[in-house]
């Protein structure tokens, strides 16, 4: 139990131990609606899911959510790969990158694109105060090439290189670095602004992610979906279609535009779109002069198509379905009605498709006056519809 409120005040009794004295309710905004959570001095140990339960009257509200923790409040980016060291020694290369959350994953490969891992020997140690990742992995060198150390866990937005001759490239994820061992040398990225871009994309259709970069030769283009961990959605190189890394969310429902890249132009079609698509989106382009990134948030809805309002014995029964994000009801009436309407609300989540349901009653006695007319409206994200009802005129002689 993280925090419960009831009889006009907090209930700590059953409070588990973690949560003492670092949460509490906005109290003022109750009333209006509002059921919002302050948790304070944010650890890792407060990863994971929750669930709001709300009960008035005889309604009954459940949100479901799940909270990642990025960083420990004591460090100042807000990425969680802050830094990687590259060092040479001997005929070995050592990548260690340190103070990580969640726990990342690193990889050796060859060239810029994303080629054959590299037998290496790597430790990952978690911190036991901050909870936090180090990682260090050595490669045996195997000639005069490219090498790269990926490292990847969210979305970094500093580097600090120390290496040989250092190409930097940021392709495959958080860090991602290529390199010649020739002579000393040092390289700085500075943080990037990781602007994101909206787009809503309508459900179970097709929908274009937009992004452009520089013309230059030996394209290799990423697209990755930056959830927890971030997935591959749509890899090219080596002039061809790269899936061996792919996503099962994604496979068979995305393509470039392969006669427009030469252009310039990286888009993404996204086909037969999901709920589960919905969120930030990275795609990173790289070519032999050049690396770009650019964000985007992908938004997903179903609009509200259809509403219907019926009679069913004294009371009126407003629904639709198929909505996505999740629907608002409304009752009201022309003229406005001097007390107040006894209504109720059932919303249903499909599991499939995670699309939402949604019906309410008001009850209306039967000597309601024939000129009311009562306004059913329901409302998500950036559609509505409404429908209205009155009572039949009856003329007696």
């Amino acid at each position: 139990m993280v925090q419960s409120f009831y009889h006009e005040a907090d209930q700590p009794t059953n409070q588990n131990k973690h949560f003492l004295g670092r949460t509490s309710l906005l109290k003022e905004n109750i009333k209006k609606g509002n059921a919002s959570l302050l948790l304070k001095n944010i650890v890792v140990g407060d990863e994971g899911g929750y669930r709001c339960i709300v009960t008035h009257d005889m309604e009954k509200t459940e949100f479901i959510f799940k909270l990642h923790v990025e960083d420990e409040p004591n460090i100042s980016s807000q990425s969680p790969v802050t830094t990687i060291q590259i060092q040479k020694g001997g005929e070995q290369l050592i990548c260690s990158p340190e103070g990580i959350f969640p726990e990342p994953q690193i990889r050796w490969s060859k060239e810029h694109a994303l080629a054959q891992a590299l037998s290496n020997i790597s430790s990952i140690r978690q911190e036991m105060q901050t909870e936090l990742y180090s990682i260090n992995s050595t490669l045996n060198l195997t000639g005069d090439m490219d090498y790269i150390c990926d490292i990847s866990s969210l979305n970094s937005s500093r580097r600090m290189v120390d290496n040989w001759h250092c190409h930097l490239a940021n392709s495959l994820g958080p860090h991602h670095q290529k390199f010649r061992t020739l002579e000393s040398n040092s390289v700085t990225a500075s943080p990037s602004s990781n602007i994101y871009h909206d787009v809503w994309c309508r459900w179970n259709t097709s929908c274009v992610l937009e992004a452009g970069f520089p013309i230059g030769d030996d394209v290799v283009i990423h697209w990755l979906h930056l959830s927890v961990p971030e997935v591959y959605v749509h890899s090219f190189y080596h002039e061809a279609d790269q899936f061996a890394y792919q996503n099962k969310q994604f496979m068979g429902r995305t393509s470039l535009f392969k006669k427009k890249i030469k252009q310039g132009n990286a888009s993404l079609l996204l086909k037969n779109v999901i709920v589960e698509d919905e969120g930030r989106y990275k795609c990173y382009v790289g070519t032999h002069t050049d690396a770009t990134e650019s964000f985007i948030q992908l938004h997903v809805e179903a609009p509200v198509t259809t509403i219907q309002i019926q009679k069913v014995d004294k009371q009126l029964i407003c629904s639709s379905e198929r909505i996505f994000p999740k629907p608002e009801l409304r009752w009201s009436t022309k003229p406005a009605l001097p007390h107040a309407l006894n209504t109720k609300f059932q919303i249903n989540q499909e599991w499939q498709t995670q699309l939402y349901d949604i019906k309410g009653s008001l009850d209306i006695a039967d000597d309601s006056d024939s000129y009311v007319e009562y306004v059913c409206d329901i409302r998500s994200s950036r559609s509505s519809k409404r429908d209205t009802w009155k009572k039949p005129y009856v003329i007696t002689t």
